[in-house]
């Protein structure tokens, strides 16, 4: 299942949106220029950069950070705002979410930059490699030179963060936290981790819907209280999970005659349905116009949440892989479920997990003071419908169908979803992938089994029903 995805760069999305400006993971990453150079061409932030502190550091990140790994942290995390690649996920499964969110926090307040253009700037390198013309031919199976190039780049920018950390370690461990002689209060920068970004300027068209996408002029988010980022999600996830508990009970399917494809099984008509939708939202992001609605109602913005958009975001995607993933398990699960449930209550099921998996998230991340996460994705509601259709098989033995044979291994439905739940908790407790929001999916999945129960107490209630109507039956026949 591809993961419901998060990013931490709350400007990027809340101020001005691109449909790549958020979670572009195959980000193209250039050398980088000399500190001098880029200072020159406006890419570094404001003031001298130099070393602070070890009660600065403690300040920004707490007691347990030491003062070079503390820097050289805050380093990466300034680099990667001038690259315009904060939603890549770092390389140290030590940098976890927190402590990402504690030096930005600290760098947009003391070293204030215009994020959103380095985002462009980042789009714009990688559509003119994507387009850049190949030197060769190439056919659809080979491996493109912007592909081979990426996966160098990637390999190259992942090694020079795992040498600076443990470069760091070693300092701190060797010489006492000495560190390098600096000014205090400013920040370490060197020519490694200065951003290299292109002197092409976007183009008007692309300026022009940035600046109508702009939701608003805040550059941190604003001062609400809990329940005030909370409580209007909440009413409109209880009024949503009511009204699908009431069409899954009220819903009769219509005659052949008056389907619209007649044709087509019901399960597919509805599936495909869906898989439109999603397909369709994925579309709005790549059409600048739909920039502004999109970040209305197809983002789950932590920030400044939107009640509709615990639903919207579950029909988005910006990535088509991430797309893909989704549906591709949303085919192959969504269609059996659909057949053994019938389609008012798959729809229930599938509304009902991603409006709670919104809302979960939602919490979590205001509990925790992330309020610069950001989600979007079908993730929620497909972790409810995989659930669902496991626990309505908790004890038949499962089946892996694309292994050969006879004798194809076997396991019980309850089984393989506590692997898929211990799997997730694994995944959030490490916190090396940021962009997956793996407390979405865990929400799904919780909706998914409370459906599941449901439908069977009612069959339950429904069987027991239907013996009593033919007892009593039988003794009026007698």
């Amino acid at each position: 299942m591809s993961g419901r995805q998060a990013v931490t760069t709350w400007k990027q999305a809340f101020a001005t949106k691109s449909p790549k400006g958020k979670r572009a993971t195959q980000a193209t990453r250039e050398p980088s220029k000399p500190e001098h150079v880029a200072r020159e061409e406006g890419k570094v932030g404001r003031g001298d950069l130099g070393t602070l502190g070890e009660s600065e550091i403690k300040n920004i990140f707490g007691e347990n950070m030491g003062m070079q790994r503390g820097n050289v942290l805050l380093a990466l995390v300034q680099s990667r705002r001038q690259e315009g690649t904060l939603d890549l996920a770092f390389g140290d499964p030590d940098i976890n979410h927190e402590l990402v969110g504690l030096a930005l926090s600290f760098l947009r307040r003391e070293h204030p930059m215009d994020e959103d253009r380095a985002v462009m700037r980042r789009i714009e390198r990688e559509e003119e490699e994507s387009y850049k013309p190949q030197g060769s031919a190439s056919t659809r199976y080979s491996e493109s030179v912007f592909e081979k190039k990426r996966k160098e780049n990637e390999a190259k920018w992942e090694a020079e963060q795992a040498t600076a950390i443990e470069e760091a370690a070693r300092n701190e461990t060797g010489s006492g936290r000495s560190g390098k002689s600096g000014k205090p209060g400013t920040l370490v920068q060197n020519a490694r981790s200065t951003a290299t970004l292109s002197k092409q300027e976007k183009s008007e068209f692309l300026k022009k819907w940035e600046k109508r996408a702009k939701l608003s002029d805040y550059t941190e988010p604003p001062v609400m209280t809990k329940t005030q980022r909370l409580l209007p999600t909440a009413i409109f996830v209880v009024l949503s999970i009511a009204a699908s508990l009431s069409f899954a009970m009220n819903y009769k399917p219509p005659e052949r005659a008056a389907r619209i494809f007649p044709d087509t099984p019901p399960a597919a008509a509805t599936i495909l349905t869906i898989i439109s939708l999603n397909v369709f939202g994925f579309m709005m992001w790549k059409t600048p116009p739909m920039w502004r609605f999109m970040n209305k109602f197809g983002l789950l913005i932590v920030a400044t949440p939107r009640a509709v958009s615990a639903i919207g975001n579950v029909f988005s995607h910006q990535r088509a892989a991430h797309l893909a993933t989704n549906m591709f398990v949303l085919w192959f699960i969504g269609t059996r479920l659909h057949d053994e449930v019938g389609r008012g209550n798959f729809m229930a099921i599938y509304v009902s997990s991603g409006v709670l998996a919104s809302m979960i998230s939602l919490t979590r991340s205001v509990f925790t003071g992330a309020l610069t996460n950001m989600s979007l994705g079908a993730s929620g509601s497909i972790a409810g419908v995989v659930a669902a259709y496991l626990m309505l098989h908790a004890t038949d033995r499962l089946r892996f169908i694309f292994w050969p044979g006879e004798d194809a291994p076997s396991i019980r439905g309850y089984w393989l979803l506590a692997i898929i739940v211990f799997m997730e908790l694994v995944s959030l407790r490490s916190g090396k992938n940021v962009t997956v929001d793996n407390v979405s999916h865990l929400g799904g999945m919780l909706g998914g089994v409370a459906a599941a129960e449901l439908i069977k107490y009612r069959r339950k209630a429904r069987n027991q029903r239907e013996k009593l109507i033919d007892t009593l039956s039988g003794s009026r026949v007698r």
